[in-house]
């Protein structure tokens, strides 16, 4: 049985937050580099958390020869290793129709940009994507975080 946790782990797609284009005279930056939202987004607290983080909602369309996921979730099974870059063990799950599968892999935390916390967790969504960098833009590390997925699109 799994254990379920009143989480929400949202899933965005890495071109989901329209840029700035090269003629434009603002300076506004990304979500994720704004100094405004680093209180929000470290991503130690975020591992930090128990339970499983659900997916409640993405900004794509996933298809699998399986079928269509459903129940997606993360969950972070083993401690940090070492020192400075954090890692841990990651688990993924999902259900495609009455089955249930899961892997475990590494997760890393790292920093980006000026950020004095690391707010990027490093993993890999499948195998075909492999490892990609995906940004923490938002948690309240209790009940909700927000994560830039990237993935490759072809």
């Amino acid at each position: 049985v799994f254990t379920i946790a009143s989480w929400c782990f949202f899933a965005f797609l890495m071109g989901s937050y329209s840029q700035e284009t090269a003629q434009a005279t603002t300076t506004t930056p990304p979500p994720e580099e704004d100094p405004q939202n680093f209180p929000d987004q470290d991503a130690e607290k975020v591992v930090g958390l128990a339970g499983q983080h659900w997916v409640q909602r993405r900004t794509y369309t996933v298809s699998s020869p399986r079928g269509d996921p459903k129940c997606e979730y993360a969950r972070i099974v083993g401690t940090a290793d070492g020192e400075g870059e954090k890692s841990y063990t990651l688990e993924l799950g999902v259900r495609f129709g009455g089955t249930w599968r899961n892997k475990t892999q590494n997760l890393v935390l790292m920093k980006s940009g000026e950020h004095t916390q690391p707010n990027v967790l490093q993993f890999a969504r499948n195998s075909a994507d492999g490892r990609h960098n995906h940004t923490l833009l938002y948690s309240n590390y209790v009940n909700c975080s927000i994560v830039r997925i990237k993935r490759n699109i072809t």
